[in-house]
């Protein structure tokens, strides 16, 4: 059921744009009120979830995971968005960054697996 449901939300995003899809770094951080960073931090706590489950599902399937929290660790919105954004800080250029991406890249630098 899950894979049904990750099979169609992968072929509603391929036949979507991907600019609409995405959320950038430099639409992230220039939220204006409190309003438009609790949707920015919706947006990410959505991405935390799904990434964090997509890695989950390769470790079921005896793939190799994208990293590697530790089990006693519940990832807050919080956590992600410092992991995100000490992630951009590295990048020379992160304001066209998808959010998505520098929350991965942001994962597995600071949870990375052992080989």
């Amino acid at each position: 059921m899950i894979r049904g449901m990750i099979v169609a939300v992968m072929l509603v995003g391929l036949s979507s744009s991907a600019d609409a899809m995405s959320l950038i770094f430099k639409n992230y951080k220039a939220a204006k009120n409190e309003d438009e960073k609790a949707l920015m931090k919706l947006y990410l706590d959505g991405v935390r979830e799904g990434v964090s489950i997509f890695d989950a599902e390769l470790a079921v399937e005896g793939r190799q995971p994208l990293f590697c929290m530790p089990n006693n660790l519940a990832l807050t919105v919080e956590q992600a968005e410092d992991i995100m954004m000490r992630e951009a800080e590295k990048n020379t250029d992160p304001d066209n960054v998808p959010v998505s991406l520098l929350l991965v890249e942001g994962l597995k630098d600071t949870f990375p697996c052992q080989h």
